[in-house]
């Protein structure tokens, strides 16, 4: 039992959590007292929080212990010198003591000793003491704990870091080993040994060793706070997150558990108000726990400032923080500057020089004191006095640096995204760079500011790679509030509007944005940067991201005005000043003192112009002006005296403000020339002259030369501007955009851009080339400038992937994919996964397969830690739906359901993330479900598993209501399974929604078809075609029913409206196709054919044609039952068979998976009238129908082979079973030859009543059927009914076209029996002049019904 309690001390003692140390021995003092180890630890715990009176009479109750004299004696010359008034006597006399005694120490004295100076900081000769002890008794277990305790504090300490030793490692695992071999349960060894793991990068097995602990001593907490750290290191969220809460679960005050909870509420979740709460949680335990921790507080205070970044609340509680350690220890100069640090992040200037000058006056050299001095003199406007102070500082960190010998901390990888890492020299010390960057912007030297702010990001994340993941300590030297401050200084250099489409992007935009993507793998959520990606999103033109982004923040932080301004500006930007209000309302109902910030009034002005309400925009507009700062600068002193309760606008805000008020005045005059307007103008050009926002103005001003129509006036302004001017590359760009799109002049456009490369042929010079560029569609040329570009910067990932993108526009597709292959061996995290997605698609669409699959399975493979949830869903979606067309390319549609089936459940999780959203985001991935539905449910719609399909195409409208294909889709399943009220129930829902939608328009004429309300239907489709004549997919749609109508004759009027609606009618590939639907279906096979063909090749119409063309060649008569043709087997009977497989062959690969394909195929291999290929055919037909045993037309193709083997009992079967099929009218073509197929069998067998009854239903569905008609007559004919049998035969040879010699021979002989002797011989002239060759008709009728004419 002891042993544990001292495992408790000793890592509490380590970790400097001295109350901890009092309050574990107190508590075992109360069952043990006297005991005198914790009673010495105890006083060691109350000496280190400066209790010296009390720590003094606990070491004089136990000074006499022989085991642990020497350490009591140590002690308490450590507390005679930390005393306020030192007693010199007692200190020599002890320090005597130690020196002579320490020598004859026995072996528990010496480790208690040891222990006591490892604590106290004299490393060397604890170790000195414990080696003396294991020279003497190398066994002994407690010697061997410390000695390799202290071997790991030597190699963590700064002191010793030139001189590690990984040797030194193994010898204190050694040790650890050794003591755990004797004793299974000592806990210290255990620990140990997982600590040299983990110094040891070997996070893994030291987090197994540290589980191994949990298991087995499950109440000693610290050993889950130990493994928390190392997951965090190893980046596995989901067990840190279950850790810690095991952790406060145990242990509610437990202060690293709080503070890495708000942590992650801060850098993983974004949530700022709840980071808030846990944060003054946090400082309330360290007040109860560990109230004289100066630091602890220290240590905690300082990462929580800089992850705040300019979060008032959070820093108003790190400040209490770090004031709490300056009051417990006010001499401690770091604590001061800590003080004086936060003081700056809180833009109090004036104080935190104050508070920088009391740490200079406790140390004097303090670097960090030196530096925030010298930022408070720049902020403040000092900047001469900085001048000179910079040099200074300058001198002093390289002193620093040669001292401490510039050493790197092992383990340090450089980080490959991070262009020239810092090296040891001092002057690239971060902190310098900062100040000179940062003077050097203010003294308005834009251009060397930028360069060297870009360095200082560069120097901060280069001095975070030693951390081998996220930790405190990690953001303290990160320092992601100076990151955010400095990219903010970069942003205000683009400016405040998006780019317009013709403007060429910034650089500094890229720059940005992979400072911010550097920052987000460390802290994917940080509020303030993502702020600021939202922003540079926006910036860019990229105002559906930036979208995303700000909805994203809003999620976690629905309070935060700043995204709900951006959102409201990208409504402007995209002409939505509806949804712009709503954002604006949002803004205000969220945070009321953001009506008094500049950007408020600026983003409300732009709402109130998108919305035309000038006149409330000039007073909007005029408030502002009235604002502090925005019409003059504000000075020092009013900057002091305002303090943060006014929001000062940036330059930009000042200039936006200026000139929109010009352009709203230029407005409501009517007036280019405005006098209100030029005076704002004038006076913008007077008070921002020699600044950032000069060519603005200057721009602003052409513009409203331009809009008197003087461009070359414009122009010449712009010209003016002279090379050596900072704004000289603006006013270039400003210059392009206006030859653009005022002189549509591309040759001038791109000489602007050429003059900037000749003028500083640099990185940035070739990148704003080669968009330009881009811009103007030449995309070969741009490839040139982006490569010219990669000379200054070989692995810009941003700029290998623009010329990536480039080839690919340029259709140089090898090229492309080796770029790609370049960008994603440079880049990293979830860059590199979205770039393999990028490659991936581009092999997609390449049909190349394998290697498509291979990057996509890659992207899905990888590991994506530092991505948001929702960015990581997305990613994985876009990878397993292109997975999805992987297979489905490849045939394997086995694989494509599972892959779209994984999308799908991806998807419906992102979904579940989303909500609270932005609705417009939340919309937009609803849509894609919806997609992903559709496009699963039109897989098993060919499969022919209509039950699933209407399942995924209900699921589709749960997920988006008004998704048009899948309320088609379900309204066509309606109509095909015959529920016709409720497809017309879709139908009428569809068009309500979208009363303009064709197809449903042609599904509702369908339907008032099947329910034989023909004329309705008609009128739809007469209603579709006079608005859209040349709408052929409805033409090939009416053409149908009115054949069903019977009233094909209408049909001509409809090509004459396509004729005269366009003139290229006749060579639109659509109307050939009609025109051939209409000549089959009017028995004129040949003209069919010809239409047809004309078609053939049409991406569209084309495979139709093709199977419409092989239905003609194996059926030119489109007779039921081929083999009973006479003279069937002839020459030209086999050239259209071997026709028909040659046109098979021609219809694309997609559409070869058919059933329509399939079943033709067996058609024209069975028209071969060979016995074995057809017994080959019906077994394939055989296996189709076993997938569906009511399929239509499997069953009749199999019935027609049985007929052409003479089998008729089997093919009767067959047709029997479609008898009792419910119609479909998707298939009508199919059960119309089923039922007239039984009909002749009937007829053959005498059973004519049920002929009839079949032929009947036929003409229900399709009055044209000529055959229906025929076979009525012939039934008529032989009962002897012959005027009966004539009206059947007149119907059939009218929807015949009258170009049946057969149909018109047997109409004759009716009318002949029937007495009608005129329309015999009518019929017979008709036929004769059709069929010259059919000289039957008039021996045995004509000539007949002459003789009957006579009297």
């Amino acid at each position: 039992m002891a042993d544990r309690v001292l495992a408790l001390v000793h890592y509490y003692a380590r970790e400097g959590y001295f109350r901890h140390v009092q309050t574990v021995c107190s508590e075992v003092l109360k069952k043990r007292p006297g005991d005198p180890v914790l009673t010495f630890w105890r006083a060691y715990g109350l000496l280190m929080e400066g209790n010296t009176a009390d720590a003094m009479r606990d070491l004089g109750s136990i000074a006499g212990n022989q085991d642990l004299d020497l350490a009591v004696c140590a002690a308490q010359l450590v507390g005679h010198e930390a005393a306020k008034v030192p007693d010199h006597d007692a200190i020599i006399d002890l320090q005597a003591r130690l020196e002579v005694e320490e020598r004859s120490a026995t072996d528990m004295p010496c480790v208690h000793l040891a222990s006591f100076y490892l604590y106290t900081k004299s490393k060397e000769r604890a170790r000195g003491l414990v080696e003396r002890v294991l020279r003497n008794q190398p066994d002994y277990p407690q010697a061997q704990v410390l000695l390799g305790w202290i071997i790991i504090s030597q190699q963590q300490d700064d002191e010793y870091d030139m001189l590690f030793d990984e040797s030194e490692l193994d010898e204190a695992y050694m040790q650890f080993e050794q003591a755990v071999e004797q004793d299974h349960s000592d806990l210290q060894a255990l620990l140990g040994k997982a600590k040299i793991l983990e110094l040891k990068k070997q996070n893994a097995k030291a987090v197994e060793v540290l589980a191994e602990i949990n298991v087995r001593f499950g109440w000693f907490v610290p050993a889950l706070v130990e493994k928390t750290r190392l997951l965090m290191a190893l980046g596995d969220w989901e067990q840190v997150t279950e850790t810690l809460q095991r952790v406060l679960s145990s242990d509610a005050q437990n202060i690293m558990a709080q503070a890495w909870t708000c942590m992650i509420s801060l850098t993983r979740e974004g949530n700022n108000k709840q980071a808030a709460k846990q944060l003054q949680d946090l400082f309330a335990a360290m007040n109860r726990q560990e109230p004289k921790n100066a630091e602890l507080y220290y240590r905690i205070a300082r990462p929580f400032a800089r992850l705040a970044c300019s979060d008032s609340t959070l820093l108003g509680i790190t400040y209490l923080m770090a004031d709490r350690a300056v009051q417990l220890k006010p001499e401690n100069a770091s604590y001061v500057v800590e003080a004086a640090a936060q003081k700056l992040l809180m833009d109090e200037v004036t104080n935190a020089s104050e508070r920088f000058s009391q740490a200079l006056q406790l140390d004097e050299l303090n670097l960090d004191a030196n530096a925030g001095s010298l930022e408070a003199q720049i902020l403040s406007g000092e900047l001469e006095e900085a001048t000179s102070q910079i040099m200074f500082l300058e001198e002093m960190f390289a002193n620093a640096g040669a001292a401490g010998g510039g050493r790197r901390r092992r383990g340090m990888d450089d980080d490959p995204d991070m262009a020239d890492p810092v090296t040891g020299s001092a002057s690239d010390s971060p902190t310098v760079i900062y100040l000179k960057g940062l003077l050097a912007w203010k003294q308005g030297n834009t251009s060397e500011g930028l360069a060297l702010l870009e360095r200082a990001i560069t120097a901060l994340f280069s001095a975070a790679t030693e951390y081998s993941g996220p930790s405190l300590e990690l953001y303290a030297v990160l320092n992601p509030a100076r990151i955010t401050h400095v990219v903010r200084l970069l942003l205000q250099g683009v400016g405040g509007e998006p780019r317009a489409p013709t403007e060429a992007p910034s650089p500094l935009i890229s720059k940005v944005t992979r400072a911010l993507d550097l920052l987000n793998k460390q802290a994917p959520a940080l509020l303030e940067s993502s702020l600021l990606h939202a922003r540079a999103l926006y910036l860019n033109g990229s105002l559906e991201a930036a979208l995303r982004k700000a909805g994203e923040i809003l999620r976690m932080n629905p309070e935060e005005s700043t995204a709900h301004l951006l959102i409201c500006s990208v409504y402007v930007a995209q002409d939505k000043p509806d949804l712009a209000i709503s954002a604006l309302d949002q803004a205000v109902s969220s945070n009321f003192a953001v009506r008094e910030t500049p950007l408020y009034h600026v983003v409300q002005s732009k709402v109130l112009i998108a919305n035309s309400k000038l006149e409330d925009a000039k007073r909007v507009l005029e408030s502002a002006m009235n604002l502090p700062g925005v019409r003059t600068p504000l000075t020092a002193q009013q900057r002091s005296r305002l303090g943060r309760k006014v929001v000062e606008p940036t330059l930009h805000e000042r200039a936006t403000i200026y000139l929109l008020l010009a352009d709203v005045l230029t407005r409501i005059s009517k007036m280019p020339d405005a006098p209100e307007a030029k005076k704002y103008i004038q006076d913008a050009i007077r008070e921002f002259e020699g600044t950032s926002e000069e060519v603005r103005v200057t721009v602003a001003d052409c513009e409203l030369a331009i809009a008197r129509g003087d461009v070359e006036g414009a122009l010449k302004k712009l010209r003016r501007i002279p090379k050596d001017s900072p704004h000289y590359v603006k006013a270039r760009m400003a210059m392009a955009d206006i030859y653009l799109r005022h002189r549509k002049d591309k040759t001038a456009y791109i000489k602007c851009y050429m003059d900037l490369v000749d003028h500083t042929p640099d990185y940035d010079s070739y990148c704003m080339l080669g968009e330009a560029f881009m811009q103007i569609q030449e995309p070969e040329k741009a490839v040139c400038a982006f490569e010219s570009a990669l000379q200054y910067n070989a692995k810009d990932v941003d700029l290998i992937t623009r010329c990536a993108r480039a080839l690919v526009t340029s259709h140089d597709y090898q090229r492309a994919i080796d770029y790609f292959t370049k960008a994603i061996a440079n880049a990293r995290g979830w860059l590199q996964y979205s770039l393999q997605l990028e490659l991936g698609n581009l092999l997609v669409r390449l049909r190349q397969w394998q290697p498509a699959t291979a990057a996509i399975n890659k992207a899905l493979d990888g590991t994506r830690d530092g991505m948001p949830g929702t960015e990581k869903l997305q990613l994985e979606v876009e990878g397993w739906s292109m997975l999805a067309k992987v297979h489905k390319g490849t045939g394997d549609m086995d694989g494509y359901v599972a892959a779209q089936t994984r999308a799908l459940e991806l998807q419906k999780q992102l979904l579940q993330k989303l909500r609270g959203e932005l609705p417009e985001a939340v919309a937009l991935q609803r849509e894609r479900t919806a997609a992903i539905c559709f496009d699963l449910a039109e897989h098993h719609k060919r499969a022919r598993k209509f039950d699933r399909a209407m399942e995924l195409y209900m699921e589709a409208l749960r997920h988006h209501e008004t998704h048009v294909p899948s309320m088609l889709a379900v309204a066509k399943l309606h109509l095909a399974n015959g529920e016709t009220d409720a497809c017309q129930a879709q139908c009428v829902t569809l068009l309500k929604h979208d009363p303009d939608n064709e197809e449903a328009s042609i599904m509702l004429a369908e339907l008032m078809f099947h329910k034989e309300h023909y004329d309705t239907a008609i009128y739809h489709f007469q209603q579709l075609l006079e608005r859209s004549p040349n709408h052929y997919g409805a033409l090939a749609q009416l053409i149908l029913l009115l054949r069903r109508a019977g009233r094909l004759e209408d049909v001509p009027r409809y090509f004459n409206l396509a004729e005269s609606g366009s003139p290229k009618a006749t060579m639109d590939p659509g109307y050939h196709y009609c025109k051939g639907l209409y000549n089959r279906y009017t028995n004129n096979p040949r003209e069919a054919l010809k239409e047809l063909n004309l078609a053939r090749k049409d991406s569209r119409w084309g495979s139709s044609a093709i199977l419409h063309m092989v239905e003609i060649y194996l059926n030119p008569d489109n007779d039921a039952v081929w083999e009973e043709k006479e003279n069937a087997d002839t020459p030209e009977s086999r050239e259209a068979v071997a026709t028909a497989r040659s046109l098979l062959k021609q219809v694309r690969g997609a559409d070869t998976a058919t059933q329509r394909y399939k079943v033709l195929e067996c058609y024209a291999i069975m028209a071969g009238k060979d016995k074995n290929e057809i017994e080959n055919s019906l077994n394939t037909l055989l296996d189709l129908a076993n997938q569906d045993p009511n399929n239509v037309p499997v069953l009749l193709a199999m019935a027609t082979g049985f007929m052409m083997l003479k089998q008729t009992p089997k093919a009767r079967n067959q047709l029997k079973r479609v008898q009792k099929i419910q119609y479909k009218p998707d298939e009508a073509e199919e059960f119309e030859r089923s039922w007239l197929l039984l009909a002749d069998i009937h007829i053959q067998g005498g059973k004519y009543d049920l002929a009839q009854d079949l032929c009947q239903k036929c003409l229900k569905y399709n009055k044209s059927c000529a055959k229906a008609w025929e076979i009525m007559g012939q039934i008529m004919e032989r009962e002897q009914a012959y005027k009966d049998a004539a009206d059947h035969y007149e119907n059939a040879w009218k929807h015949e076209n009258q170009a049946s010699a057969q149909v018109g021979f047997k109409l004759a002989f009716n009318y002949l029996k029937a007495k009608r002797f005129v329309e015999a011989v009518d019929v017979c002239h008709k036929v004769i002049k059709a069929f010259p060759d059919y000289p039957k008709i008039r021996k045995e009728i004509l000539e007949k019904a002459r003789m009957g004419l006579k009297p």
